[in-house]
């Protein structure tokens, strides 16, 4: 297996680029607007909403959030990543390091599979993908298998560990990208184990490594193609050659959230160079790695944000009173200026939203909801898209024991942007 490192990434920037801040877009405060139609999406297709509560495995109805339990697995064995889904069944990770294909008419667990072997641990496994009868995904111990769709029964095994083992603790949250015959996979590093944060790209069919590529930092990263390009998330963002991985065009920052990728435009929330407490939500060019437009975003906060047609849906994190917690506010601009279409002052939002047909689903509180109590108004909300309205909310569940919304449509599957774009 080919090696490299992506050391020419610390070489100066490009000229081309200009600093993490623009005149652009950021002298205008976002304000409440009355919002009008700005997608085009018809929420009828919209069928159900899949999330979970710790060990339970739910649905609910997309139009009036009527909440159904599909399964519930044992004691402290959480469902824990975003689904995949298809003809019925959902395929997905859980906490005892194991990957599971449910179906959904029947409410029945068809197979779990574990990542080599069973292990309740809170580290991270990654989100499923599925294709062409194989699914494939990775447990908190570094192993990335591929399984049998129909049976549960295991293909091929990779080491996502850096010694190559298959008892270690590699952690990799993200999706696997599956381009072709390849896969690409983003290991997450450890700045106390010294260990870089890492992109592995392996044969399909055989599991065989072709290329593992060190990142400069242990930071949570993601990748995202936009064509034949590969955006690369790892503290600064990096334009690369997907085949060779050399450097096109480099963004600095302090942190650097998901890519999410339309026409030449790249949206991505950041914390800019040599600030620790801000963020900023940029609109940067493709080609050049120059900004198009900036807007201020508030405190310290990677969401991911998501494009449709012509509007981008952002948060605003106003900051929480307890340390480590979100408390968003969710606001739309058109994806070409950065010009606000809509901002809710009066709905806190605690995670990176989904899109689907017009409406937008995630957690957080309904400020000025129909209850008096906060718990009441609180849980996975869903809001219309064109203005920002909340039509309805579950109080069952919240951020920390639930898995972001993943939608099923007539028209097709929809997560956040770091699930659908892939």
């Amino acid at each position: 297996m080919k090696k490299f490192s992506i050391s020419f990434l610390i070489f100066s920037f490009l000229s081309i680029l200009v600093s993490c801040s623009s005149d652009e877009g950021t002298d205008n405060p976002l304000e409440t607007g009355n919002g009008g139609t700005i997608v085009s999406g018809n929420p009828e297709l919209n069928t159900f909403v899949v999330s979970s509560d710790y060990e339970k495995l739910l649905t609910l109805d997309a139009s009036t959030g009527e909440l159904t339990t599909v399964y519930e697995f044992g004691k402290f064995n959480y469902v824990h990543n975003l689904p995949h889904y298809e003809n019925d069944h959902l395929y997905f990770t859980t906490e005892d390091n194991s990957i599971n294909a449910i179906q959904l008419s029947s409410k029945q667990l068809l197979w779990n599979t574990p990542f080599g072997e069973y292990d309740i641990e809170i580290f991270e496994k990654s989100i499923t993908a599925c294709e062409d009868g194989i699914c494939y995904a990775a447990g908190h111990n570094g192993v990335f298998i591929a399984v049998d769709q129909a049976t549960g029964l295991e293909i091929w095994r990779y080491s996502l560990n850096e010694d190559g083992s298959f008892d270690g603790r590699t952690s990799a949250d993200s999706k696997p990208i599956i381009k072709g015959d390849k896969i690409y996979i983003v290991a997450e590093g450890s700045s106390i184990r010294e260990i870089p944060a890492s992109i592995h790209v392996v044969d399909k069919n055989s599991g065989i490594g072709l290329t593992k590529v060190n990142l400069l930092y242990p930071d949570t990263s993601s990748i995202t193609f936009a064509g034949n390009i590969l955006l690369i998330a790892n503290k600064n963002l990096y334009a690369v050659n997907p085949d060779t991985f050399e450097n096109i065009w480099s963004f600095e920052a302090e942190g650097m959230g998901h890519p999410v990728v339309s026409g030449n435009s790249i949206i991505v929330h950041t914390l800019p160079k040599d600030t620790n407490i801000e963020s900023v939500l940029h609109s940067i060019d493709l080609t050049t790695g120059n900004i198009i437009w900036s807007i201020d975003t508030g405190f310290d906060t990677l969401y991911s944000p998501v494009i449709e047609g012509d509007v981008v849906f952002g948060i605003y994190e106003e900051g929480g009173n307890v340390a480590f917690s979100r408390n968003g506010r969710p606001f739309a601009v058109d994806l070409a200026t950065g010009n606000q279409l809509w901002f809710r002052d009066d709905v806190s939002i605690r995670s990176s939203p989904t899109y689907a047909n017009g409406m937008l689903y995630f957690f957080g509180h309904d400020i000025n909801g129909p209850s008096e109590s906060t718990d009441e108004n609180s849980g996975l909300i869903c809001m219309d898209a064109n203005n920002g309205k909340v039509v309805w909310v579950s109080s069952t569940l919240a951020p920390f024991k639930s898995i972001t919304p993943v939608v099923v449509a007539e028209n097709g599957v929809f997560g956040p942007s770091y699930y659908t774009d892939q």
